[in-house]
């Protein structure tokens, strides 16, 4: 297989968007249908999605929403590569990282604003709709993109648009939703998992760790938490949820994920992680 990274770097700029266009066709050919992801009807449409997330997929951040999005969007995996090709990045570790930096770019900084998000979405189906038939007609084509550079995107956003970068650069990963408890805080989280070579990681950028350089100037790294593929097996073997308990020093606090994982949904990861 070729590797994409340095694909990437010998290719000339003004050649990527063919380079991407390529690629996205290969990955969109294999993928696995699948029309609603995230938090829908107080039960989750699907407790873990793996690979691309398709275009047509609808998304909703919770089961109270009218409204949700498509995947259609694609300009995030154009402006990803170049970001990739700019900072002349060669490895994967490197790829996980920026992946915070560009959440924070292409979505904005989460203002936490449930009522701005409704109203984006239902604002821009009602500015060309003169019946109620049409304002659900254009509600339904809001996109992932629509949240761009509005300061309102949650963890689904942010965990999908992760997803399918990741999947773009090879990752085995996994769109999770399961439930995070941080601190006294306990909700409904969209986070990623990641495999590595002797572990499964969790990758989570909507709740990044914050970190000052000696500088002191404000960085965000995703939160990233490996778990042993021990664990994993044991998950699979007695069919229970997967915990994910670990105090960090860079953010003080002591994070739960738990997620019901692939036993059912993906018996392909359950041969993976045996062998």
């Amino acid at each position: 297989m070729v590797d994409f990274l340095k694909e990437i770097q010998n290719t000339d700029v003004t050649k990527l968007d063919d380079l991407v266009k390529k690629k996205l066709d290969k990955i969109y050919e294999k993928e696995k249908k699948v029309d609603n992801l995230g938090f829908v009807n107080n039960v989750k449409t699907a407790v873990s999605h793996r690979g691309v997330i398709p275009k047509e997929t609808r998304i909703k951040y919770c089961n109270m929403a009218i409204e949700d999005y498509s995947m259609r969007t694609t300009d995030y995996y154009y402006e990803f590569v170049k970001k990739i090709k700019e900072y002349n990045i060669t490895n994967k570790s490197a790829v996980i990282n920026l992946l915070q930096y560009f959440s924070l770019t292409y979505f904005g900084i989460n203002n936490n604003s449930r009522d701005l998000r409704a109203k984006l979405l239902q604002g821009a189906a009602q500015e060309n709709s003169t019946t109620d038939d049409e304002f659900w007609k254009n509600l339904d084509n809001s996109e992932i993109g629509d949240f761009k550079g509005k300061n309102v995107a949650m963890c689904t956003e942010r965990a999908a648009l992760a997803q399918n970068l990741l999947t773009l650069f090879d990752f085995n990963s996994y769109y999770c939703m399961g439930v995070v408890k941080s601190g006294d805080r306990l909700e409904d989280h969209c986070f990623n998992i990641v495999e590595a070579k002797d572990e499964y990681r969790i990758v989570d950028t909507s709740m990044p760790i914050k970190k000052k350089t000696d500088q002191g100037k404000l960085i965000y790294k995703p939160f990233i938490g490996a778990i042993d593929k021990k664990n994993i097996d044991m998950v699979l073997a007695e069919n229970k949820p997967l915990l994910y308990n670990q105090s960090t020093d860079n953010d003080n606090l002591n994070r739960e994920y738990i997620v019901d994982i692939f036993a059912h949904e993906y018996p392909d990861l359950k041969q993976q992680a045996t062998k």
